[in-house]
């Protein structure tokens, strides 16, 4: 093997380790290796956790983490090769699963696709496709930010793969602790899976005015005072209702039975 498609395979390599380093939920690497394995020039292996139930976040750390590699690719030569084309097939199958079956896209809902793609229209396969390309771009662009910010680390990984081929959970840790920039610490951003241009979904709480400064007040709205005091008319009138006494059909004698009345 040449040692500049070598040094390729151990940027790949660090790149899914650190990426997994930076998680918050996904499995850390236990091993890496740049030997080669069949078809694979190099391996990254994971933790397993027992888990029956995974969040939008753990997804999503999934597809960051497979896109590392790719990622540390372009951050270390500004290009890419063929050397992703698994990650990516398998982080295409991650999306386009959260979007078609899981609800976990904001434009798709919570109607879930699975077994109906004959029965659905044009268009919502165009929204299907937009979303899953969007999720993807996405988990692609915040791999490349988060090794871009810790490039040391991602060096010092890249080194040690280099000088020993084979990395061990403990040569991991003691390769990301040498390097400069101190304690690892997650950095990878809460996600849901919406867009990150979604409008909010409450509104924001305003600070509390400075002392010696009036609170703003709010902006007048005459429609809603007039709502307001037409709901209040409504209210005031069904309490008037209920309180009246129910009219009597007809009088009654004094042993109780009705009394016609006088023609």
């Amino acid at each position: 093997m040449r040692e500049e498609e070598r040094e390729l395979i151990a940027y790949h390599e660090a790149g899914h380790v650190l990426c997994a380093e930076l998680s918050t939920e996904h499995e850390k690497a236990q091993r890496a290796t740049i030997k080669p394995r069949g078809q694979a020039g190099g391996l990254a292996l994971y933790g397993q956790t027992d888990k029956a139930i995974h969040s939008a976040q753990y997804l999503h750390e999934c597809m960051l983490c497979a896109l590392g590699g790719r990622a540390a690719e372009w951050v270390r030569y500004g290009k890419v090769s063929t050397g992703a084309a698994n990650d990516l097939e398998q982080v295409n199958t991650i999306a386009r699963r959260a979007v078609e079956e899981l609800g976990f896209s904001p434009a798709t809902g919570q109607i879930t696709l699975s077994g109906a793609r004959g029965r659905v229209s044009e268009r919502t396969r165009e929204v299907i496709d937009t979303e899953v390309e969007r999720i993807v771009a996405e988990a692609y662009a915040e791999a490349v930010h988060l090794l871009e910010a810790h490039r040391t680390q991602l060096d010092a990984l890249a080194t040690a793969l280099l000088a020993s081929e084979d990395l061990s959970r403990i040569e991991i840790v003691t390769a990301l602790a040498a390097a400069d920039g101190g304690e690892l610490a997650p950095r990878i951003r809460p996600k849901s899976l919406a867009p990150r241009t979604a409008p909010a979904l409450h509104r924001p709480v305003p600070a509390p005015a400075p002392a010696g400064v009036a609170a703003a007040q709010p902006p007048d709205r005459p429609w809603l005072r007039d709502l307001v005091a037409e709901r209040l008319r409504a209210a005031a009138r069904r309490q008037s209702m209920r309180r009246a006494p129910a009219p009597v059909a007809a009088a009654r004698s004094a042993n109780g039975s009705p009394t016609r009345p006088e023609t």
